[in-house]
């Protein structure tokens, strides 16, 4: 998943909630959205209320960070230390 942001809905919306501690109903709503940029700004983030690559790092999620080629930001950092390309 390379972003989530208000209307989309799913399993991947829903492991979002989660982390975030609100109501996980799976339904990426103005509640979700208001969270999301809670969590963006309490740790330095972009805040744009959209869930990325940079807030599925930080949040642990790296199951659902997508990286192709052009990436960039600390997901990509971190993969390439992890390779020691770093």
């Amino acid at each position: 998943m390379s972003i989530l942001k208000r209307g989309l809905k799913g399993a991947p919306v829903k492991r979002l909630q989660e982390k975030l501690g609100i109501t996980a109903d799976g339904d990426f709503g103005p509640g979700t959205e208001q969270a999301v940029r809670e969590f963006q700004d309490g740790n330095g983030l972009i805040v744009d209320g959209i869930a990325g690559p940079d807030t599925f790092s930080a949040m642990g999620l790296h199951e659902l960070v997508l990286l192709r080629k052009g990436s960039r930001g600390n997901a990509v950092k971190r993969l390439q230390e992890a390779l020691g390309i770093g």
